[in-house]
């Protein structure tokens, strides 16, 4: 046969190939001591240059890039590379959980990110379940997930890793819009009333006034009230959150950062409201003398016997069995007198600009699209409004 003895021709160690495949996908591939890396691309193009840079790399002794990792391994060195030292502790737990919770037992794991398509990640939010396995995901947790992957994909695009970001096709399930009932005043003042002289009272008359969070009541200190030019405020600094212990897989309730850099703030309080910390601060004073383990600067809403922080989970309970003596629907939250609050300001005539000043909120439109709600006596004062001003012309 003609050319059957002919030598077959070989490529250089370091010069590389690229082909086209039957799929429509270009294949750059180059080999560095006994080691072959490949990059896939639609353009030929990207795939010239990541080959340029892979023999720039081998020129300079460098690794070249590597593109058979898994999706595990790019995540856990995401974390490592690209998030630790630069987001919140809580948020970095997170992080770790999505992965070695939710990614690290599922199919997509010891995927290669050159291989990794859409219909893989769309599969895996699919059939995602509680780690608990009390049915699927919530909402929040699924979009959490997605936002997490989408970045960490994006970045191994960056670095070469893979042609495309295979989290950006991806379609999850929309939720049912629930929005929680706005109290009235009159169920506000039952509940705070048949709280009495608790230690917690002055907690939840402060979110109903000036709607703080519960993370950030709790992290109130007696040193937190302070005068601005004569102006009574609240200095929110931190926030109670739950953070891993150091060197240990358990958590603990920790002073943290607040939720968002617009959180830290003086937010200023009525005249009324300071006047209830204060006798909240003096019978602590009382208590302190009687108790030798009152701590220095005890918290606002702290321990009724120690002045010390408490947790979220038993202020909760508190208000839980409140609310079921109040006779309110389960699903009247704590953060509901956030919302009350807002509603508040702004049927008392305050500008959204400065009830979303109060509530701490970066954007306007946030106050006004879901926390200032309405109800139906006040579209009926709109409407009298209307209707006076049409009988004075």
């Amino acid at each position: 046969m003609p050319g059957k003895h002919r030598k077959r021709s070989r490529r250089g160690n370091h010069e590389g190939s690229i082909i086209l495949r039957s799929d429509g996908l270009y294949r750059a591939a180059i080999m560095f001591q006994g080691r072959k890396s490949y990059k896939y691309s639609r353009n030929i193009a990207d795939c010239k240059a990541w080959l340029a840079e892979q023999q720039f790399r081998i020129s300079r002794g460098e690794p070249v890039t590597d593109t058979k990792t898994t999706l595990l391994d790019w995540l856990r060195h995401y974390i490592a590379t690209y998030c630790e030292g630069y987001i919140r502790p809580s948020t970095l737990a997170n992080y770790n959980l999505y992965v070695d919770g939710h990614i690290a037992r599922s199919s997509i794991a010891d995927i290669s990110l050159s291989k990794l398509s859409c219909d893989h990640v769309q599969i895996f939010f699919n059939a995602a379940q509680r780690l608990d396995g009390r049915g699927n995901l919530s909402t929040k947790t699924h979009r959490n997930i997605y936002i997490f992957l989408k970045a960490a994909l994006e970045q191994a695009r960056i670095c070469g890793l893979t042609h495309l970001n295979a989290a950006e096709g991806v379609r999850l399930k929309r939720a049912e819009t629930h929005k929680r009932p706005l109290l009235t005043e009159d169920q506000v003042k039952t509940i705070i009333q048949s709280a009495g002289s608790h230690a917690f009272t002055i907690g939840l008359m402060i979110q109903a006034t000036i709607g703080l969070r519960t993370s950030e009541v709790l992290a109130l200190r007696q040193s937190s009230l302070v005068s601005v030019d004569g102006v009574p405020c609240l200095n929110i600094e931190y926030a109670v959150k739950r953070e891993p212990v150091t060197d240990s897989s358990a958590t603990a309730w920790t002073l943290s950062e607040p939720k968002t850099a617009a959180s830290k703030a003086l937010v200023p309080i009525p005249e009324s409201l300071y006047k209830e910390i204060q006798a909240s601060i003096k019978a602590q004073a009382e208590q302190a003398e009687k108790c030798p383990v009152y701590i220095a600067d005890p918290f606002i809403c702290g321990d009724p016997d120690t002045g010390d922080m408490v947790s979220p989970d038993r202020y909760r309970a508190f208000w839980t069995k409140l609310r079921e003596q109040a006779g309110l629907p389960s699903d009247a939250v704590l953060h509901c007198l956030r919302h009350y609050a807002a509603s508040s300001l702004i049927r008392s005539g305050a500008s959204p600009v400065a009830t979303a000043r109060i509530l701490r909120h970066a954007q306007n439109s946030t106050t006004l699209n879901f926390y200032a709600h309405e109800n139906l006596s006040g579209a009926y004062e709109a409407v009298r409004l209307l209707d006076s001003l049409t009988t004075h012309e």
